[in-house]
This record gives C-alpha cells, structure tokens and sequence, in this order.
C-alpha cells in the first residue's frame, strides 16, 4: 500500500509539475531557387512525411527568412539566373551570422562554391562555401551528367540512415565535377558519400549545420517516386541542418500546470493521507 501510495504522489508531481511533458520538435524549411524547378527537391508532401515544414521562398531571400525558417535550401536559380529568375540575398552577413547561431543550410552544386561571383558578381557562393567546406573550380560549371552513381563512405553517420551503400540516379542531372572537401575552409566538414567522385559534404558551423550536394538535381526533371534513396539521402540532410536549432521551437504536448505552491501542497496531502491511513492499518 506505502508503494502505490508513493507512485500515486510521483504520478500527481509529474502530472502537475510545470515544463514537464513530452515535447515534439518542428523544422520550418524554406526552398529558395531550386535548379531548374520544383523538381529540384522531393515533393513537399515528403518533406511533411517526415514531420518537417517546408515552403517555397519566391523574390529575394531576405532578412525575413531568417526569422521564418530553421533550414534554408539555397539552390542555383536563386545564386545565378538560369531560370531568368533575377533575386538575391539581401544580406549575406546576416545569413553566415544566423548560421552560426544555429541555422542550417543545404546546397547544391555551383551554387554553394561560385555561382554568384561569376554571374551575378556578388560573394554569396563563395561565402556559403565556408560555411559548407566546400571547394572547387572557381572558371567554370557543372555538366549535365546522366545516371550519376552516389555511394556512401560513412553509413554511419545520420545523413546516410536508411540509404543503400551505392545506388543510381536515373535521368539528367547537373552535377559540379571539380568540387572538393576544404577543411581549411571548414575544419568540421567530412565526406559522408560521392556523387561520382565529388562529395557529398555534412558541416558545422558555429552552432549551425550544413550540407553540400555536388548534383543540382533535375536537369530535365526528376522522378522522386523511383528515386526513394536519393530522396531519404536528401531528407536527411535537411534533418541534419534542422538540428542546430535556427528558430525551432519545442512544442510542449499541452499538461496540467499548477504552481509551486500549490504542488507542495498537494504532496504533503498525499503523503499526510498516506500516513494516515497506514495508521489505521496499525
């Protein structure tokens, strides 16, 4: 009887105790100017399957953005102009600066190396690759490539969760075939797979992450549906950026609060009902 009196006082505190309680995570994804369309990235209701918030970002990224989302998908539209689409970051300082306190950026091909300095002539690209540890000829582009191969060099790291070791990527793709990891850029930047044999890079910067993807995916459309290992590959790497933070809020599954006071007097009531009957017993 003492026993389940004293789960029964656990049970009351846990019950009334505040900021208790499960809590679930939110990541809110903006997607800025894929190459060469939507098609660029998987479907937003995969993005949604995975509990995360994803939404397009059209016109410029501003400082906004910053506050809007956790992760920022920055593709090669946004950073040159292939898709006639004239837009720009409004602040690359501000951009780096949230990263370090704890946004996320995923990128793809030129556009996190040189994209911008050579179209546009503005550092944007060459300051993501910083962020990203990433390297490469700064005179020239991608190719479009057919059937790239991606292979994984460390499974075990969380981008690479539920991906097969190698695999194709049918179709078209545009992919940057001189990147290279720079750890002189990045220190905490690491190879996780190739596309080809460019990496596919995972970063941290500051209390922020980043991810690199050497293919700019969907040169001449994408098939997610029969791409689902690239497509788990590329959802991972936006949990992965989501995990530094950015302006993810915890979510408390709603439970009965109560204050302090309060709660203290309710465990001496269960305890002194507890004494009492034991008393009784006696």
């Amino acid at each position: 009887m003492k026993s389940k009196l004293i789960m029964l006082a656990m049970a009351a505190i846990c019950c009334a105790a505040p900021g208790l309680g499960q809590a679930q995570e939110t990541c809110n994804v903006g997607i800025w100017y894929p190459y060469t369309s939507s098609e660029g990235v998987p479907p937003i209701s995969a993005f949604n399957a995975r509990g995360l918030n994803a939404s397009f970002i059209n016109g410029d990224l501003t400082n906004d953005a910053l506050s809007t989302y956790d992760v920022l998908f920055i593709g090669r539209n946004g950073t040159g102009n292939w898709g006639g689409d004239d837009v720009a970051i409004t602040d690359i300082d501000a951009l780096i600066n949230w990263v370090s306190n704890g946004g996320g950026i995923v990128s793809e091909s030129t556009s996190a190396v040189y994209e911008s300095d050579a179209v546009k002539g503005q550092p944007w690209s060459s300051r993501i690759s910083e962020v990203l540890g990433v390297t490469g000829d700064q005179t020239c582009c991608d190719n479009a490539i057919s059937d790239l191969t991606i292979t994984i060099t460390d499974p075990a790291h969380p981008i690479a969760q539920g991906v097969a070791t190698s695999f194709t990527l049918n179709g078209n793709h545009a992919s940057f075939l001189s990147s290279a990891i720079d750890t002189s850029k990045n220190p905490s930047a690491v190879q996780v797979g190739t596309t080809n044999s460019n990496p596919i890079i995972a970063s941290q910067f500051g209390a922020g992450y980043g991810v690199y993807f050497p293919a700019a995916v969907g040169y001449q459309g994408m098939d997610w549906d029969n791409t689902p290992d690239y497509e788990t590959l590329f959802l991972n790497g936006i949990e992965y950026a989501c995990s530094g933070g950015g302006r993810i809020a915890a979510e408390s599954v709603p439970v009965p609060t109560m204050s302090a006071t309060r709660l203290a007097l309710l465990m001496a009531l269960v305890l002194a009902t507890g004494l009492v009957f034991v008393r009784r017993q006696t």
